[in-house]
């Protein structure tokens, strides 16, 4: 039985791919043990040529072309191919570090987790992969941990029971966020008992200046601040239809609510919302006000981190918060 399936959604990134591959495929493994499953969502560049290259000379790659439907569509298709008794997401610009697959397979075998975490590290853009490959990974040690904690979904191998027992799936009406949803998603129906940490970067992701999380226009605001209230909204509904039975889940899903929509109300200014109407929907929703959450400040690492976070608390004033609004519009 396949052990690891690796999901990788690609659109347009022919620069990136082979990195992206190379890192993956030339690890001292048993190829028989993990699966690539590459997802090309339609590009329009070389990118599926690279894929089906790859392909014949790797038994163990498996291609989808598709057409574009974004990257939740295209990750949803991969869950639905994989046969492997784990899930890893990886993006199809970034590599992985060597030796990490090893020890990802030692830790299904030896332990049975529900999922297994590690660190990333961001790279400059034009970085090889072979550039870091002597930062091995293969005398990294796994911590056997239980408990609740959050994960993020490049840095975090999952079971793949978790996933399709509970049909969790990436929402694809949003374009920002989504992988902290289904990230969200996995954190409430694991059971605690077991999982692996690992404080070794199994991973490296590429900060593109051009990518779409660096691309700063009114309408990348506007659909971002649509996607963190909708993300509010959810964790809400979540939280009073009492989704767990377990009080430290159910007040990480209130916090998930207050986080979001202050992350929304911080880019507001910036997108082509209606400041009176925005809040008056969010007053009518039961979002607005939204109570002290100091917890929010506490959580950032740098004091200047702390007290930009603690300013941010005092938008559950409308007059403070409107005059935010006001100064970050000119």
């Amino acid at each position: 039985m396949i052990k690891l399936s690796i999901i990788i959604p690609v659109y347009n990134v022919e620069k990136y791919l082979e990195e992206c591959l190379n890192s993956i495929l030339n690890q001292n493994i048993d190829k028989n043990n993990v699966e690539v499953i590459c997802i090309d969502d339609g590009s329009t560049d070389k990118s599926g040529e690279v894929l089906d290259t790859f392909a014949k000379t790797h038994s163990n790659i498996k291609v989808i072309h598709k057409e574009n439907a974004g990257v939740s569509a295209a990750r949803n298709t991969g869950i639905d191919t994989a046969k492997g008794r784990y899930i890893w997401f990886v993006d199809s610009d970034d590599f992985i570090c060597d030796g990490s697959l090893k020890q990802i397979i030692d830790a299904i075998d030896n332990y049975n987790p529900e999922f297994i975490k590690f660190y990333y590290k961001h790279v400059k853009e034009d970085v090889l992969y072979t550039d870091y490959w002597n930062n091995s990974a293969n005398n990294a040690i796994p911590k056997v941990c239980s408990g609740y904690t959050a994960i993020t979904h490049v840095c975090t191998v999952i079971s793949a029971n978790i996933i399709k027992d509970n049909n969790i799936k990436f929402p694809t009406d949003m374009k920002y966020g989504e992988d902290i949803l289904f990230s969200y998603y996995v954190f409430i129906h694991s059971s605690g008992v077991c999982w692996i940490q690992f404080n070794n970067c199994f991973y490296y992701y590429r900060d593109r200046e051009h990518s779409a999380m660096n691309t700063r226009t009114t309408e990348i605001y506007t659909r971002r601040t649509r996607d963190l209230l909708l993300m509010s909204k959810i964790y809400k509904d979540a939280y009073d239809n009492r989704i767990t039975e377990v009080p430290k889940l159910l007040e990480n899903t209130k916090r998930r609510q207050y986080q979001a929509l202050i992350g929304a109300l911080t880019i507001l200014p910036r997108s082509s919302y209606n400041f009176k109407k925005t809040i008056q929907s969010l007053r009518e929703e039961g979002l607005y006000p939204f109570p002290w959450v100091w917890w929010h400040a506490k959580t950032k690492h740098t004091l200047k981190e702390k007290i930009i976070e603690g300013c941010k608390l005092f938008f559950k004033f409308e007059t403070v918060y409107r005059l935010y609004y006001l100064i970050m519009r000119k």
